[in-house]
C-alpha cells in the first residue's frame, strides 16, 4: 500500500459498510476493517495484531457521515504494512483517541469492544509522545464531521504549496510550528499530514494578540521616527571635522536664507514686466563684483520663466551692438557642458526691453553667492557677512582650503577643455562660492559673443585658462590681491619662504603658471588623493543631508494626515448627514480628533501626568508627543486599541480601525467633489 493509504486504516477500526447495511460485500475481497464475522474473513485480510498506528500520519481528508454511500476500499499492501510497523517513533499500543471518537453516534458497539481488547506498551521517542499528545484533539474532529462520502483511497498528507492555502484558512498559523511537531515523523521531508497542519497550532503557545494573524503583516516601524546616519555623538572628532567640510555650519540658516532669496518678489516700475517668456525680474547683489570689467555696464537679475516657472539667473549688457550675429551662436556648445563647478548657461539673446540696446545671458538660477573676492580681499564688515552662512568664523587659506580649490577649480578647466572650449575668463571675481567650500565658475560664454573672433589656436587659450588658475591659487596663498604674470615670480620667492607652506603646492602654482606645454589632463594624477578626500567629504555630507530628508519626509506625511483631518472636520454639509450624527459610522473621526488634541494635566497628588478634556482649565500642559505618537500610529495601522469618549459616546477602536473610516470618509468627499454634489446623495 502506498503512503496515500496509511496505516490508520487498521483493524481497529469498525467497518461502516456492515454498520449501515449488516454485512460487508468486500470482506471476503481484501477489506482491512474490523467486522464482527472476523474470522469468517479471509486470512490475508487479517493484518497482525501488532500493526502500527502512526498518530503523526493519521488523518482524514473528508469528514464522515452517516449518510456516506458505501466505498470501496482498495486491497491492502504488505510492503506498506511492514515499512510502517518499523518506524521507531510510531507506538505499539492502540491510541485511545479513535476508541473515544468512535464510541459517539452510531458506532457505540464496535468502539466499546475496540477499547476493552488487549494493549501492549513500547518504548516511545519524543517525537511520537509529541505525535501522541495530538491524539486527545482528535476526537472533537471526529464528532464535527458531516455529510461528505467517505474513501479510503483519499490521500491523507498534503504538500508545502497546499499547506500554504490551508495555513491562511487556519488563522494563518505558522508553518514551522506544526513542523516542530508534525515534522519528525511526516511520511516524507516534503508531507506534511494534514490534521496535524490543521490543529498543530492548538498545541502551541501563541501570543494573545487581536487580529494576530494580519498584525505579522503590519508595518510596525512606520509610527517610529526614521533615523538615518551619521550620529555625530559617534563620530570621533576627525570624522566630525571631516563630515562637516562641506556642510555649512549654520545650515538652518543656509537654507532659510535660501528660500527668502527664492520667494523674493519686488515690483520695480523702471524694470519691464515680462523680457520674452521671462517676467518677475529682481535686481541682485551682485552688479559690480561678480563679473570683472567686460568693457558694459552689467546687471545681474532673477527672473521667472513662464513656461516652466523655474527661477533663472539675468546677465545684461548694456548698450550692446552684436556686430556680428554669427557671434551669438557661440553659446551654444556651451549648454552642453556638464560640470558641478560650471554654473551652466541656457540661452543668450539681443533685446529692446530694457528701453536701449541690450544683450541678455540667461543661467541657471543661483542666490547671492559670494565670489573669492568677497571671502578674501573685501572690507572686514562685508567679508563676515557674507561668509556668515557657510562659516562661523571668518575663512583662511589655509593648506586644506589651497587643496581643495584647486582640485576643484582643474575638475572645472578639465570639463570645459573635453569640451573643445576655452574658459577665457577665470578670476576671482567669477569664481563663486555656491556651498560651503564648493566653488562654481560663473560667466562663462560671454566672452565668446562680445569678443571678435581670435584667431590664437584653441591650445593657447587653454593654457591661458591653466595661468589663470595658478594666479587665484597665489593670490590665496600670499594673500594678495592684484597678482599678476609680472609679479608673479616675487610672490612665488616669497611663499617658498614661509615655513608652513606645502612644497607640493608651491610646485602645483609654479606648474600652472610658468609651464608653457602644460595640459590639464596631465595633472589629474597628482590632484587624485585630493580628490578622494574631496569625494569622502562629499559623501559624508550626503549622510547628513538624507538624515534631514528623512526627518521631512516623517513630517510631510504626518501633515497629509492633518490635512485630512482638517478637510473632514466642521464641514456644514455635514450637519444633517445621518452618518456624521452621533450614532452615524463617521462620528468617531469627530471623537479621534478630540483624543487627539487632548491636554495632558499633572495631577499633584500622584504626579502623574493625565489626559483630560480642552475644556478642563487647571494646569494645562501641551503634549506634542502624544499628538505625534497618535498620528504615527494612525498611519501605521496598528492594532492597538484606544478610547474614545465625549459627554455622551465611549467607544474602544483600534487606530486600524480609525484609519479606515478616515479613508473612507476622506474618499467619499473627493467623490462629491468632483461631482460637484453639495450633499451626499
Amino acid at each position: 500500500m502506498d503512503e496515500r493509504r496509511s496505516s490508520i486504516f487498521s483493524t481497529n477500526i469498525p467497518c461502516r459498510n456492515e454498520q449501515l447495511y449488516g454485512r460487508c460485500p468486500y470482506i471476503d475481497k481484501g477489506c482491512f476493517f474490523q467486522h464482527k464475522n472476523q474470522d469468517n474473513a479471509p486470512a490475508s485480510s487479517k493484518p497482525p495484531s501488532a500493526t502500527a498506528i502512526d498518530p503523526q500520519n493519521s488523518g482524514f481528508s473528508t469528514k464522515l457521515s452517516i449518510n456516506s454511500p458505501s466505498f470501496t476500499p482498495l486491497k491492502l499492501s504488505k510492503t506498506s504494512i511492514s515499512s510502517a510497523s518499523n518506524k521507531e517513533s510510531v507506538p505499539l499500543t492502540r491510541p485511545k483517541s479513535y476508541s473515544s471518537a468512535l464510541s459517539s453516534g452510531k458506532n457505540g458497539a464496535a468502539a466499546q469492544q475496540a477499547a476493552n481488547s488487549p494493549k501492549t506498551v513500547s518504548l516511545m521517542t519524543s517525537s511520537s509522545k509529541a505525535a501522541n499528545a495530538l491524539q486527545t484533539h482528535k476526537s472533537s474532529l471526529a464528532r464535527a464531521a458531516s455529510a461528505v462520502p467517505f474513501s479510503p483511497s483519499k490521500a491523507t498528507t498534503v504538500s508545502l504549496k497546499e499547506s500554504a492555502s490551508l495555513t491562511s484558512l487556519s488563522n494563518n498559523k505558522s508553518v514551522s510550528n506544526l513542523n516542530s511537531i508534525s515534522g519528525a515523523s511526516s511520511p516524507s521531508g516534503s508531507l506534511v499530514n494534514l490534521h496535524s497542519l490543521t490543529r498543530s497550532a492548538s498545541f502551541v503557545p501563541q501570543p494573545s494578540v487581536p487580529n494576530s494573524g494580519q498584525l505579522s503583516n503590519a508595518d510596525m516601524s512606520r509610527h517610529i521616527l526614521a533615523r538615518f546616519p551619521p550620529f555625530f555623538h559617534n563620530l570621533n572628532e576627525q570624522q566630525q571635522k571631516t563630515t562637516s567640510f562641506f556642510l555649512a555650519d549654520d545650515h538652518l540658516k543656509w537654507f532659510t536664507y535660501l528660500t527668502q532669496e527664492f520667494y523674493q518678489f519686488a515690483n520695480i516700475p523702471k524694470l519691464p514686466s515680462h523680457v520674452l517668456s521671462y517676467h518677475s525680474l529682481i535686481p541682485r547683489r551682485m552688479i559690480v563684483t561678480v563679473l570683472p570689467v567686460l568693457r558694459y555696464a552689467t546687471s545681474i537679475y532673477k527672473v521667472i520663466d513662464g513656461n516652466n516657472g523655474l527661477p533663472y539667473s539675468f546677465v545684461q549688457l548694456r548698450d550692446f551692438t552684436l556686430l556680428n550675429d554669427r557671434n551669438i551662436t557661440n553659446v551654444s556648445p556651451w549648454t552642453k557642458v556638464d560640470s558641478p563647478h560650471v554654473i551652466k548657461i541656457r540661452e543668450a539673446f539681443t533685446t529692446h526691453a530694457f528701453e536701449q540696446k541690450s544683450i541678455v545671458f540667461v543661467y541657471n538660477y543661483l542666490p547671492s553667492c559670494p565670489s573669492l573676492y568677497d571671502l578674501f580681499f573685501a572690507s572686514p564688515v562685508f567679508r563676515k557677512r557674507t561668509s556668515s552662512f557657510y562659516f562661523s568664523q571668518p575663512l583662511k587659506a589655509t593648506k586644506e582650503v589651497l587643496w581643495c580649490f584647486a582640485s576643484q577649480l582643474i575638475s572645472a578647466l578639465y570639463s570645459i577643455h573635453s569640451s573643445g572650449l576655452a574658459a577665457k575668463m577665470v578670476s576671482l571675481k567669477n569664481v563663486l562660492m555656491v556651498g560651503k567650500m564648493r566653488l562654481a565658475i560663473f560667466g562663462l560664454g560671454i566672452m565668446d559673443v562680445i569678443q571678435e573672433e581670435s584667431t590664437e589656436p584653441l591650445t593657447s587659450l587653454q593654457r591661458n585658462d591653466c595661468r589663470d588658475v595658478g594666479l587665484i591659487l597665489l593670490a590665496l596663498a600670499t594673500d594678495t590681491e592684484n597678482v599678476t604674470l609680472s609679479t608673479a615670480k616675487a610672490h612665488l620667492t616669497r611663499l617658498k619662504t614661509i615655513v608652513s607652506t606645502d612644497a607640493s603646492l608651491v610646485e602645483l602654482i609654479e606648474v600652472l603658471i610658468f609651464n608653457e606645454e602644460l595640459r590639464i589632463q596631465t595633472l589629474l594624477p597628482t590632484m587624485l588623493s585630493y580628490m578622494v578626500n574631496n569625494y569622502e567629504s562629499v559623501l559624508l555630507m550626503e549622510d547628513v543631508y538624507e538624515t534631514y530628508l528623512a526627518e521631512q519626509v516623517e513630517n510631510d506625511r504626518l501633515l497629509r494626515l492633518l490635512l485630512k483631518l482638517e478637510f473632514l472636520d466642521d464641514r456644514p454639509e455635514y450637519v444633517d448627514d445621518p452618518d456624521w450624527s452621533a450614532s452615524g459610522v463617521y462620528f468617531v473621526i469627530r471623537l479621534f480628533r478630540k483624543y487627539m488634541f487632548q491636554v495632558q494635566t499633572i495631577d499633584d497628588a500622584s504626579k502623574k501626568p493625565t489626559l483630560q478634556s480642552t475644556t478642563t482649565p487647571p494646569r494645562k500642559l501641551l503634549n506634542k508627543a502624544h499628538l505625534l505618537s497618535c498620528l504615527n500610529k494612525l498611519d501605521a495601522g496598528t492594532d492597538e486599541q484606544i478610547l474614545l469618549e465625549d459627554e455622551f459616546t465611549r467607544i474602544i477602536m483600534s487606530f486600524k480601525e480609525v484609519k479606515t473610516t478616515i479613508n473612507t470618509a476622506f474618499m467619499e468627499l473627493e467623490r462629491r467633489c468632483s461631482n460637484n454634489l453639495s450633499v451626499k446623495k
